[in-house]
């Protein structure tokens, strides 16, 4: 039983081609909406480089460590989560019990997915809404107007929520070296150089200065103990550990590559975009005095509406969607 389990165990079934494909791979699955509207917003609120530097000491205490867990029992199993777990609790003798682990992380995944695909529904129609040039000259009651007229029209959302699932669905559809990796290999370099692109925008016509002061200045008074919970919980949220998405990435890496080095790699970039993005968002709200918002608000009113006010608006708002479409695509 022992030596059937453990074949079927190592039964390959398609590798990473490079463990910088995982890299990138888990990093922008790890990436998501979050790090241009939570951590952001957490950072300002929580003593800016304070909140970020116990965030950073939870992720290395904490989440590194279960990331590493994760993406061992994926090697180890090169399977489903649930039957990952099934075939490594028969091989250890211990209860099958744990495959139930499996299913709710499937089903944890799964809802979490049906949550991002109504928010990249949204991405894909204020990209497109963008390139055309809807919010140019529009006041703050005109963006307003564009937000609430989409979110409460069930057909409109319907169709850009579609629209998204056909999308992720025919990446994963192909399989790993049909669709996954090629597009992780094309799109996440893309998505670099967009963020490049954005934070060289907010540096030379945004107000960096003083975004960089308000965000990566140190305030220890402003880090509460509400703070630190919330830099607790993100450190989990943020790198999405714990409900199985770095177990499946990691059933297809190679048995030479080092776990603990590519997983500090996905955890080090998942925090400088979140960085990049945090200055890239104040610097542009800054530069047109328009207050922070929270969350989608943040996103798709606040946005919109400070870099239409700046030179190259237009251009500027379809490469800030376009950004983020990628983000949340790849997540997904």
């Amino acid at each position: 039983m022992t030596t059937r389990v453990t074949t079927e165990m190592r039964r390959p079934h398609g590798l990473w081609s490079s463990s910088w494909i995982f890299v990138l791979a888990a990093s922008t699955a790890a990436v998501g909406l979050n790090n241009f509207w939570q951590f952001p917003l957490l950072a300002g609120e929580h003593g800016g480089a304070a909140f970020i530097v116990v965030y950073f000491i939870f992720v290395l205490l904490l989440a590194f460590p279960l990331m590493v867990a994760e993406v061992l029992i994926g090697r180890i199993g090169r399977k489903s989560p649930v039957y990952s777990l099934h075939l490594i609790s028969l091989h250890f003798k211990s209860t099958p019990l744990w495959s139930l682990l499996g299913w709710l992380s499937i089903i944890t995944i799964l809802l979490l997915l049906a949550s991002l695909s109504v928010v990249g529904g949204w991405v894909i129609a204020y990209f497109v809404r963008s390139s055309a040039g809807v919010f140019s000259g529009l006041t703050e009651s005109g963006v307003n107007s564009i937000f609430y007229q989409f979110v409460e029209d069930p057909e409109k959302q319907l169709f850009w929520l579609g629209l998204f699932v056909f999308m992720t669905t025919a990446v994963v559809a192909r399989g790993l070296k049909g669709g996954l990796q090629p597009m992780i290999k094309y799109t996440a370099p893309a998505l670099f150089a967009l963020l490049l692109v954005l934070l060289v925008y907010s540096i030379v016509y945004g107000d960096f200065v003083d975004a960089a002061n308000y965000f990566l200045h140190p305030d220890f008074s402003k880090l509460k103990v509400e703070g630190i919970i919330k830099a607790f919980t993100h450190a989990f949220f943020s790198l999405g550990v714990g409900i199985g998405v770095m177990l499946m990435y990691g059933a297809f890496l190679k048995e030479e590559a080092s776990i603990p080095r590519l997983s500090l790699y996905t955890a080090g970039i998942d925090t400088i975009i979140g960085i990049v993005a945090g200055l890239i968002i104040f610097s542009i709200l800054f530069a047109t005095g328009i207050e922070v918002g929270s969350h989608a608000d943040l996103i798709f009113r606040k946005v919109p509406l400070a870099l239409e006010e700046m030179k190259f608006g237009q251009v500027a708002t379809a490469v800030f969607y376009a950004t983020l479409l990628l983000v949340v695509w790849l997540s997904a």
